[in-house]
């Protein structure tokens, strides 16, 4: 779906799209290291299933450029996953859902979205080696973000955090989701959102439409883009 809506391009964008055959058996850590070529320059990853306005990135990359960030947002006793306890502006702690125990203080603790924007060093030097580590040792089940995680606590990346506190976003995981994205987004009739796979015009009743089909692609593929 999503290749016969793009193509190769999208504006001035080059498009690679690189297939995980094995979804069905693996994680996404697994389908990170399949585009483990095309993100050694740097990485902007953006899961498929978060809906969020067009200028989120823009705000994002204009602000901290080549900066490690995760983006996040306040922790709310709905949400669940991975969060960050955060210390004068960055990550102290990176914390898996499975690493939570069941007094954990979520105090002040911070949400992740699900996007993170990692340097050239980063990637070449710590993400890409410890993913490769990862694979190699079997852990092909495991989430990506175990990764981050581990160079967290060994003190190996600085990475930052950027609020998405004041923005408007939307993890969909569920046809609940898809129900309340409407209601979130079904006002902005006239702008553009972002769904994971390009710009998408908003109106009453085509936002949940759009969005069960990319959710449809998610897990199978990963997609890399590159200016041209």
């Amino acid at each position: 779906m999503i290749k016969d809506r793009f193509g190769s391009r999208f504006g001035r964008v080059k498009i690679t799209y690189i297939s995980n055959e094995i979804f069905s058996e693996t994680n996404n850590i697994y389908s990170v290291w399949l585009a483990r070529d095309q993100i050694s320059r740097g990485m902007l990853l953006l899961e498929g299933d978060i809906l969020f306005e067009k200028d989120f990135i823009s705000r994002l990359l204009a602000q901290h450029g080549e900066e490690n960030m995760a983006v996040v947002d306040k922790f709310q006793s709905y949400m669940n996953g991975t969060v960050i306890l955060p210390e004068a502006g960055m990550t102290q702690r990176f914390v898996l859902k499975a690493d939570q125990a069941v007094d954990f203080n979520y105090g002040n603790a911070l949400k992740t979205v699900n996007i993170y924007s990692l340097n050239q060093s980063a990637m070449e030097n710590k993400f890409l080696p410890m993913l490769s580590d990862y694979i190699e040792s079997g852990h092909v089940n495991d989430f990506y973000e175990a990764v981050i995680a581990d160079l967290v606590s060994e003190g190996n990346l600085a990475l930052g955090i950027y609020s998405a506190e004041a923005d408007l976003w939307m993890e969909v995981d569920t046809i609940e989701d898809l129900c309340q994205a409407e209601d979130m987004f079904s006002h902005l009739y006239e702008k553009d959102l972002v769904l994971g796979d390009g710009l998408y015009k908003a109106g009453k009743g085509r936002v949940v439409k759009k969005l069960a089909g990319v959710m449809g692609f998610i897990g199978k593929s990963f997609f890399s883009g590159s200016p041209r």
